[in-house]
């Protein structure tokens, strides 16, 4: 079972949303293929997912976040 210090956080202004490995790895692969920001936004999940447990942590500008939303719906 994944431990908290697992997870990646994504720092959204004022909010911090945690998210597991499994909820990263969906992101990541859905975001390398998209607009500059979505590629920014892959890069930086990728240096998340190699940090050491606990340094797991994405600073969201307003351009990622578009496309985090996008992608979000399109997962749904």
């Amino acid at each position: 079972m994944a431990s908290v210090s697992d997870d990646v956080i994504l720092v959204l202004g004022k909010r911090r949303l945690r998210l597991t490995m499994v909820e990263v790895n969906e992101i990541y692969s859905r975001s390398v293929t998209s607009s500059l920001q979505a590629r920014t936004l892959h890069s930086e999940l990728k240096r998340a997912k190699r940090s050491d447990p606990g340094k797991r942590e994405v600073d969201v500008t307003e351009q990622m976040r578009q496309e985090l939303l996008l992608i979000l719906d399109a997962i749904e």
